[in-house]
């Protein structure tokens, strides 16, 4: 039986302000002038705490109140930012931490194909000694696919929970995704990522948000550190002059940093992307058409995998579905392509009868007792949670929710953790139950079954997915040629991308696709 996994598009591209962190920023002579360690310093007086950040040559103050207008009059001061905090990754509802791993075969995912990376592997030693930051939601150090990778981990927000395993933890699962599919060793089975031979370090700059001061914080790790790559699935939509300097500092001392582009399907990138020191990355499907989500415009640099995309979730955190159907008279149960719910249980509805309750929407379950059903409902109207509280009132088992859209899988989320075991459908298969249902003759019943399993593993879709394939390509790239700057390996790659056979007068495709065997080439034609 096939197995779907569950897709969720992360936003990370909206924001909203927060008057709590200042970025203020000084020429490299007067900060130099300044001793941050003296507590008489003024700007030590200014808010209720102070992060020097010396190679930005920059503090972040945290403050209750608008410092912006008194620090400014400093001369001392070249600018003040007040920080903003980023949309983070929708919170993922799932059963408590466990460690399981259901998918022991190797896989090497379609996008890793798709940038031609298995064909380099021998030749760059998969990017064996290479090291690469990623600035995200945290990791699960431990996960079978990346412990063999992991160097160091850092809480950079410093308001963690006293509950995780360490501060670090990955609580939302997007960091460990990224974080697989750049460098995923696939020894345990399970996956293997773009630079299966490179180190990882993990800077947490988001949890329920990205706060400003926490991403300059990992930049400036990241140019301390001479990281080689620093992958950032994430994004606002307004520059900054703080993150401005940043980005540019991090180029000028060697770090590449990669981006993505925003999940607005807007015609603007969003920032760091939209920087000229960062390389920008939107994103296509399987069938190397730009997403429907993917931000687009004149400062996209190119493209890379980016929608239902396999790679490693926090342990446990995973749900695979199985949902069947038996259509024919010799019980012989059908398998469809579905995906899980997010914030269903893990369990098994097994040969139950199916029922059509149309959208699912209060009147639809008025009078139906559907104890021990599976009930099957259309989308539209109300929301996925609400048409699965629907259900549980009715007393059904399970839940199977088809799309209203043509041939599209559909990606959904309760929104919370719900009593029920809940998957998806296309449209096509969707009508092909009603169909059956419809004859189905008088006193028979249409049964299937729906399960749902914890696994190590899941897909996700999102220019967030499409950063980490160009993230691990840089980090192919600079095994190959250690002597290129940050500057030659992101032209190397922009050089390299293959042209969309699309239409690109938009520029929704920048250069193309990623592609690690003729960037490597190039980077190879210009060594010493």
């Amino acid at each position: 039986m096939s197995r779907g996994l569950l897709v969720i598009i992360f936003s990370l591209f909206s924001f909203h302000s927060f008057a709590g962190e200042y970025a203020v920023g000084f020429s490299s002579q007067n900060f130099k002038k300044i001793n941050f360690n003296n507590k008489n310093n003024r700007f030590n007086h200014a808010g209720k705490n102070i992060r020097v950040l010396k190679n930005l040559e920059m503090i972040i103050i945290e403050s209750d109140k608008d410092i912006s207008k008194d620090i400014k009059a400093d001369p001392m001061v070249e600018f003040v930012d007040a920080l903003t905090v980023i949309k983070g990754p929708e919170k993922r509802f799932s059963l408590p931490f466990e460690t399981l791993n259901h998918n022991q075969e190797m896989q090497t995912p379609w996008g890793i194909l798709a940038v031609e990376a298995p064909l380099v592997w021998e030749e760059t030693n998969a990017a064996a000694g290479i090291n690469v930051l990623v600035l995200d939601t945290g990791i699960d150090k431990d996960h079978p696919n990346i412990a063999s990778r992991f160097i160091e981990g850092r809480d950079l927000i410093g308001r963690g929970s006293d509950d995780l395993p360490y501060p670090f933890f990955d609580e939302q699962g997007h960091g460990t995704h990224v974080a697989g599919t750049i460098l995923a060793d696939g020894g345990t089975g399970g996956v293997v990522g773009v630079a299966p031979g490179a180190s990882l370090y993990v800077g947490k700059v988001c949890n329920n948000g990205c706060p400003g001061g926490a991403i300059l914080a990992g930049v400036d790790w990241a140019i301390e550190a001479k990281m080689h790559v620093v992958n950032m699935s994430l994004g606002g939509r307004f520059s900054s002059s703080s993150a401005e300097r940043a980005y540019q500092k991090a180029e000028d001392n060697n770090v590449v940093i990669v981006a993505a582009s925003g999940n607005d399907g807007l015609g603007s990138v969003g920032y760091p992307a939209g920087y000229n020191s960062v390389l920008s990355v939107g994103a296509i499907s399987e069938n190397r058409e730009i997403a429907s989500f993917s931000n687009w415009g004149s400062n996209l640099d190119v493209v890379a995998p980016g929608v239902d995309v396999l790679s490693s979730y926090p342990r446990g955190t995973g749900r695979a579905a199985e949902t069947t159907v038996n259509f024919s008279e010799d019980n012989q149960e059908e398998a469809l392509n579905s995906l899980a719910i997010d914030g269903s249980i893990v369990g098994d509805a097994k040969d139950l009868p199916i029922v059509y309750v149309g959208l699912g929407q209060d009147e639809d379950y008025e009078g139906l007792d559907l104890t021990g059903k599976i009930a099957l409902v259309s989308r539209g109207e109300i929301t996925f949670g609400d048409k699965a509280r629907g259900a549980i009132s009715a007393g059904a088992e399970a839940i199977i929710i088809f799309n209203n859209v043509p041939n599209e899988s559909l990606n959904a989320t309760f929104g919370a953790s719900l009593e029920i075991t809940g998957t998806t459908l296309t449209l096509e298969e969707g009508m092909r139950i009603t169909q059956a249902l419809e004859n189905t003759e008088a006193g028979s019943v249409l049964t299937g079954s729906v399960s749902i399993l914890a696994t190590d593993f899941g897909t996700i879709s999102g220019t967030s997915m499409a950063t980490p394939h160009t993230s691990g390509v840089a980090a192919l790239v600079r095994a190959i040629n250690p002597d290129l700057n940050a500057s030659e390996v992101k032209d190397i790659i922009r050089n390299t991308a293959v042209p969309s056979m699309n239409d690109n007068s938009e520029n929704k495709y920048g250069n193309g696709l990623v592609n690690a065997v003729k960037a490597v080439e190039m980077a190879k034609s210009v060594l010493p």
